[in-house]
């Protein structure tokens, strides 16, 4: 949380401009540390190949979601 918290303070208003990438680094960083992120979450369920197995990864990223959600790390919550 906190690194992206550190990464969303380097956000200027230059991030709502076209040339995203170019202008504002700090976005396009945050958005792709969350883009990875999500895509480590999902990739957890779907390598798992038994359907109790997968029960079990979607139950502790549930567990996850609902203690970012009690700390209102909502950035953190989307990604799972």
């Amino acid at each position: 949380m906190l690194i992206q918290f550190r990464i969303f303070l380097n956000i200027s208003s230059s991030s709502l401009q076209e040339n995203r990438a170019a202008e504002a680094p700090n976005m396009t960083i945050l958005i792709d540390w969350f883009n990875n992120t999500s895509a480590k979450f999902s990739g957890l369920v779907v390598q798992v190949k038994h359907m109790k197995d997968r029960v079990k990864v979607i139950e502790t990223l549930i567990e996850i979601a609902v203690a970012l959600s009690q700390i209102q790390n909502y950035n953190g919550l989307m990604e799972v």
